[in-house]
């Protein structure tokens, strides 16, 4: 299937993800018009609420991931055209290039506990480019750090 990058409101991507639905047609098998379009995309909330508990030090926030999880599947049509079977497909993850790295603004712990929380969480967990070499560059896209080269694990 055809993936997205969603940097906007639940809401918004509800009407791209599967069949697509609007806020009249949650928690009810009705959908927008037409064929399915994207299977998931780069879920940014699931980022922001481990940003906000790890980095940010405001454990409360940790909440909002299983909060939104729930809301999501209220939301989202999650079901795989070719089977008619549930299958979460959102990615998820640690690191983008657009922020600093969580391991330089969090430490080493606060990354495995990320990395062990989404390993464990329904959708596809994604690693961004450095983080199976364990980078830990300050810096992201806006400061010029987003392509680090890359190489050979030793």
């Amino acid at each position: 299937g055809m993936f997205g990058e969603f940097f906007v409101e639940v809401e918004r991507y509800a009407t791209m993800t599967g069949r697509g639905k609007t806020p009249d047609m949650y928690g009810h098998e009705a959908f927008i018009e037409g064929p399915s379009t994207l299977k998931g995309g780069i879920d940014y909330t699931y980022y922001w609420y481990l940003l906000a508990s790890l980095v940010e030090k405001r454990p409360q926030f940790a909440d909002g991931i299983a909060l939104s999880y729930r809301s999501e599947l209220e939301m989202l049509d999650v079901v795989e055209p070719a089977t008619g079977l549930p299958e979460y497909a959102m990615w998820t993850f640690c690191n983008n290039h657009d922020n600093w790295r969580m391991q330089v603004m969090a430490g080493g712990e606060a990354m495995s506990l990320c990395q062990a929380l989404l390993a464990f969480w329904p959708g596809v967990q994604v690693h961004y480019a450095g983080d199976e070499q364990d980078f830990n560059t300050p810096g992201s896209a806006l400061d010029g750090w987003a392509r680090e080269d890359l190489s050979a694990s030793l």
